[in-house]
């Protein structure tokens, strides 16, 4: 699943880290979430997968406002974990809340229906 859970390995977790390893998120709120105004845009269960989502929260200026920052950050990320973009937004943006739409696909194999 996306969203953090204890004694469980999340992409919250690798991204939280990455952007903790690539200066984005300072020693003091490494952790703490609500301290950098997380938010995500959409939320998926265990064992579901997500090709996109987006999230929002305050970055140290020294990296999120770089020319460079998705290549900062993706230089800390997993292998199969990437940051697309990186834009600045406004002080009372939220990815949750802001979002216009959520798109959903549900594939079931077809041997889940034969007798």
């Amino acid at each position: 699943g996306l969203q953090k859970n204890p004694g469980q390995h999340t992409v919250e977790d690798a991204l939280e880290k990455g952007l903790y390893e690539a200066g984005c998120i300072s020693e003091a709120n490494f952790g703490f979430l609500q301290k950098i105004q997380w938010a995500r845009a959409a939320r998926t269960d265990k064992g579901v997968h997500a090709l996109g989502n987006c999230v929002s929260l305050r970055l140290l200026a020294k990296v999120g406002d770089s020319p460079d920052a998705v290549n900062t950050i993706n230089a800390h990320m997993p292998d199969d974990i990437r940051v697309f973009e990186c834009v600045k937004v406004t002080k009372s943006f939220n990815a949750k809340n802001q979002a216009w739409g959520r798109r959903y696909e549900y594939l079931m194999p077809t041997y889940a229906f034969r007798e």
